[in-house]
């Protein structure tokens, strides 16, 4: 039976049909899907390039146009000059201020054209690009700046003026809370182009307002690069290109379509060009190629034509040929089909399901990753970074994702090769955590390296888990605290020489003065014993300077003006400078400090000699300075015990040989010196670190080899105004009859003083031993007017026996003397009830009038007695 029996000729028609139709169908829906998914690949290609074009914008403004704002604003908060010359109209020292910070600006960027001065007149004060030109109003021609005048805050906008197109960053300037004008920088839009064009490879080029640019002087830019299209002129820069446009194009609308020369373009209108109102100047014409994308369309139109036809062909012999046959099996696989869709549905469900999940996980896991605060990375065993969470990328300056590929040591510390001691190694080669501390060069930075292995599902080693912990402050915080513990060890020791040294001068000092008063006219003998005394005058000196080291002597402060103190040193400082060596200064600042004025100017002439001492064979320039300034919470990190405020900032600084690392970290250690035998005891900076500690101040150093070396000394500022001192008269020592008990261990010293008590009129019982000394005056209470005690005595020290007098005679005075420093003992003297204390070494004129003024006031305060 033929198969034309089965089936009539209609039915196989009719079935002709119906696949033709099908057919047809699916071609047409196949056909416009095609062309549906070139046309997006068309909008994706033109909207890609738009992103990357308004991206490549926005990281320009932001990088290279928005940083000039902060630039300018610090210039002017940093350079307290340029204020002041401003307010005092100074134009010739205003541009000699600024002329150094406008030439490096220019060479940083050669498009960085204007720089200007205004004042709040509206008038302009200095050109920098053209210093001869100034005076001219400008309050009808630069809107921009008269809005900074009004508003007095930053401003940064485009602007056309009779030059041109240009970009201006504009900054209010202050001083002394008073507004005194404007700086602006102008940076020509033809350089903001070029850098756009560096990074986008389509032709591009400017269009203007045409009202706007009618403002620019012919002679500024060439007429005939410029046409106009509708209310705008376009920059042809005498490109064909842009020649060749059309005369109706409207550069208001985006996304224009045109074809010039057999080449589709698409232009993308970019008005980014705002003044300071935020109205549109112009912007940017972009034109995208998409001849390409096109071209791919039109010929994926004519093979779907060519397939769908050949396919239609294809299918209808087929048919014809083979059409009952067809029937049975188009059965079969129809109910074959839907148990597969079933299946497949279930499957898709599933998988769906599962991606969910996957996807959850992975977010949950790259949230945790980025929220850890330390450089956390994954690297495989070759030190090659896998991914590295969000702090790598912060700490390294790179932009996300761009760590994945390199090698660690390459992007911590621009090496070719692993780091000496580099733990990950380790952990490659036994599989084992490690950990090992890293100072990065390259980024300034001393990290805690751990690694850690990572193995895979059967166990064997993977991945590496890299973590880098930044301890930099950490450890210097650690430094600090081991360097102010042995400071303090050493000022202990320092204070038990002096007192041992203190009361040897004491006895040289005091039997020079008796020699000196029985000498008569012997002059050689008197020039020999005023050497003598000078000698042991510097021996105090120098035991002053190592308690004041040791933080052992009492402190006079008080509100002072200091920048009268500087004022006064250096007068003293210009006798002892080489005519080598220039003097510079600024210390007009008008802050008050609560500090003791001599260790203040101890400050300024153990720098300034130091400054001076290292520029004595080659000359330079020393430099004092005094200014103002404000510490946040952010800038004590690495000076913890110091609170944020008002400071005054001392800058010593010199142009000498300047100091390496290893020197520059021992300077402030006691006894440390570079300078030759004999010329320096190795005190002066270890006294200062001491002075600046016990003021609550800190001090910071900068010195490079061959660079010189910058001191800045702080110290906080105080409201309180400062009180002058009370003239002094000069005074006439009277002795006395008193009877005196002396208690001192040094025999040289107990003699010493004995004889010159006598001399004055008193009688004066001594002893050796405080405890020899208390059992005596238990005998003899009554016998004694006044009590001169050491400190340090064997059995019963000074203030020991003061106590057990005091609980026999409260109103006898006592005076106590002692070698360490005034602050050691000072306070525990003043509760003990004793009247009057004294430093050694003892001047014997000072002993006297103090004894007198001790038994004097005594007598005044002490209540009249009783009948016998």
């Amino acid at each position: 039976m033929r198969l034309s029996d089965l089936f009539p000729k209609s039915e196989k028609n009719k079935a002709m049909a119906v696949v033709c139709v099908v057919v047809l169908t699916l071609a047409a829906a196949f056909f416009h899907e095609g062309i549906m998914l070139h046309s997006n690949t068309i909008e994706q290609i033109i909207l890609t390039r738009e992103q990357a074009i308004n991206a490549v914008i926005s990281d320009i403004s932001r990088y290279s146009l928005t940083p000039y704002q902060e630039r300018l604003a610090t210039l002017v908060a940093t350079h307290n000059g340029i204020p002041q010359t401003l307010h005092d109209r100074d134009r010739a020292g205003l541009y000699g201020l600024v002329l150094p910070l406008y030439q490096a600006l220019q060479r940083e960027n050669k498009h960085l054209y204007v720089m200007h001065f205004h004042l709040p007149d509206g008038r302009s004060f200095l050109r920098m690009h053209n210093p001869e030109k100034f005076g001219d109003d400008l309050r009808h021609i630069r809107p921009a700046v008269q809005k900074v005048h009004a508003d007095k805050t930053p401003l940064n906008c485009y602007e056309i003026g009779i030059y041109g197109a240009f970009y201006r960053i504009i900054q209010p300037i202050f001083y002394q809370c008073a507004y005194v004008g404007a700086v602006e920088l102008g940076i020509k839009v033809h350089a903001i182009m070029e850098s756009i064009q560096e990074r986008i490879s389509d032709p591009l080029t400017t269009f203007y307002l045409t009202e706007k640019w009618q403002k620019v002087i012919k002679a500024a830019v060439p007429e005939h690069q410029f046409l106009t299209f509708g209310k705008y002129t376009l920059n042809t820069h005498d490109e064909p290109l842009y020649n060749a446009l059309p005369r109706n194009l409207e550069l208001s609308r985006d996304n224009q379509r045109l074809t010039i020369a057999e080449t589709s373009y698409l232009i993308h209108t970019l008005p980014i060009f705002t003044d300071h109102q935020g109205a549109t100047l112009g912007g940017i014409v972009v034109m995208q190629d998409i001849s390409h994308a096109l071209a791919a369309r039109q010929e994926y139109i004519v093979r779907s034509l060519i397939f769908s036809g050949s396919l239609l062909a294809l299918a209808l012999l087929v048919l014809y040929l083979s059409f009952g046959k067809l029937i049975g099996k188009l059965e079969q696989s129809r109910a074959s089909l839907k148990k597969t869709v079933a299946r497949l549905t279930r499957e898709i469900d599933e998988r769906k399901l599962t991606e969910n999940e996957l996807t959850k996980s992975k977010k949950e896991w790259e949230r945790t990753f980025n929220a850890i605060g330390d450089i956390v990375s994954i690297m495989d065993s070759g030190l090659r970074i896998i991914k590295a969470n969000q702090a790598a990328h912060t700490v390294l300056a790179a932009e996300p994702g761009t760590l994945a590929g390199k090698f660690c040591y390459e992007v911590f510390n621009n090496r070719s090769e692993a780091c000496e001691n580099c733990p990950g190694i380790a952990t490659i080669d036994n599989c084992q955590v490690h950990s090992a501390e890293i100072y990065h060069e390259n980024l300034g930075k001393k990290f805690l390296i751990t690694t850690s292995p990572v193995p895979d599902e059967r166990g064997e080693f993977s991945h590496i888990v890299h973590i880098a912990k930044d301890i930099t402050e950490q450890r210097e915080l650690e430094n600090r605290l081991r360097q102010s513990q042995k400071m303090e060890a050493i000022g202990t020791l320092a204070g038990g020489i002096a007192h041992d040294f203190n009361n040897i001068l004491t006895a040289i000092s005091g039997y020079t003065q008796l020699a000196l008063l029985k000498v008569d006219d012997k002059e050689k003998v008197i020039k020999d014993l005023h050497q003598v005394k000078n000698a042991a005058q510097r021996a105090k000196d120098l035991i002053k300077q190592i308690l004041t080291f040791s933080r052992q002597t009492d402190k006079d402060q008080r509100s002072i003006h200091i920048t009268h103190l500087v004022r006064e040193t250096v007068k003293l400082l210009r006798s002892s400078i080489p005519s080598s060596i220039e003097l510079r200064q600024d210390i007009s600042t008008p802050g008050n400090i609560l500090a003791d004025p001599g260790q203040i100017q101890q400050i300024i002439m153990n720098l300034a000699t130091n400054a001076y001492q290292a520029m004595l064979e080659t000359g330079g320039i020393l430099g004092i300075f005094l200014n103002e300034v404000t510490i946040s919470d952010k800038e004590i990190i690495a000076e913890p015990r110091i609170k944020p405020g008002k400071y005054i900032r001392l800058e010593v600084s010199d142009t000498g040989c300047g100091m390496n690392a290893e020197t520059k970290a021992k300077i402030f250690e006691p006894y440390f010196t570079t300078k030759e035998m004999g010329k320096g005891t190795g005190l002066g900076l270890a006294v200062v670190h001491g002075i600046v500690t016990a003021h609550h101040g800190y001090i910071t150093v900068y010195s490079e080899p061959g660079h010189g070396t910058t001191f800045h000394v702080y110290l906080p500022m105080v409201e309180e105004e400062p009180v002058a001192a009370p003239p002094q008269s000069p005074q006439v020592i009277r002795g006395g009859t008193e009877h005196l008990l002396l208690v001192e261990d040094e025999e040289s010293i107990s003699e010493l003083v004995t004889e010159v008590l006598q001399t004055y009129g008193y009688h004066v019982t001594s002893f050796a031993d405080g405890k020899q000394a208390w059992h005596h005056f238990v005998d003899h209470p009554a016998d004694y007017d006044l009590i001169l005690t050491d400190m340090s005595m064997p059995h019963l020290t000074g203030l020991q026996l003061s106590e057990k007098v005091r609980e026999v005679r409260p109103d006898i005075p006592i005076i106590l003397c002692s070698g360490y420093g005034e602050m050691v003992f000072k306070d525990k003297a003043r509760n003990a009830g004793i009247n009057r204390y004294i430093q050694k070494p003892l001047e014997l004129e000072d002993l006297a009038r103090i004894i007198r003024e001790t038994l004097d006031n005594s007598m005044e305060n002490r209540a009249p007695a009783g009948p016998a």
